[in-house]
């Protein structure tokens, strides 16, 4: 997990400054910092858009009796990718347009599901009777909370 916070908080901001300070160096600041606007500008309005269908795919399974677990994945996926979109840089930009494409979010989002249903669940042993019971650590004591009345 340390891994995953450093390349997201150091290496991917420096990745991200040395490829804008290139482009600004090759076609200019103004251009660069255009680019940049008109990403974040498109890329909060695509987000936006899509959010808003998710919203109603949300509301249409409620609706329905259903419950709405992928629609609410691709939502999810929608306002991670729109708030990649609005930070400044080309790395997350193209990381935030190529999951805004429904049929990649639709992998991404499936791969997601089992990946936490995966860790979730080898945390439980299933018994016998099919039911799903806590793995207790064999170091920890067993606690048992109560209330008593001394009766003499």
């Amino acid at each position: 997990m340390f891994y995953y916070i450093v390349i997201l908080f150091v290496v991917m901001p420096a990745l991200e400054l040395t490829l804008l300070n290139a482009l600004g160096n090759a076609a200019g600041w103004p251009l660069t910092f255009g680019m940049i606007l008109a990403t974040g500008f498109l890329g909060a309005q695509l987000a936006r858009m899509q959010g808003m269908s998710a919203w109603r795919k949300i509301h249409e399974a409620m609706a329905s009796g259903r419950t709405p677990g992928p629609e609410l994945v691709d939502g999810v996926m929608i306002l991670l990718a729109g708030a990649v979109l609005i930070t400044p840089g080309l790395i997350t930009d193209a990381i935030g347009f190529t999951v805004l494409i429904p049929q990649v979010r639709r992998r991404l989002g499936q791969w997601g599901v089992a990946t936490f249903k995966k860790r979730t669940l080898a945390k439980f042993q299933v018994h016998t009777s099919g039911a799903a019971a806590p793995v207790e650590p064999e170091s920890e004591p067993t606690v048992i909370d109560a209330e008593f009345t001394r009766v003499e």
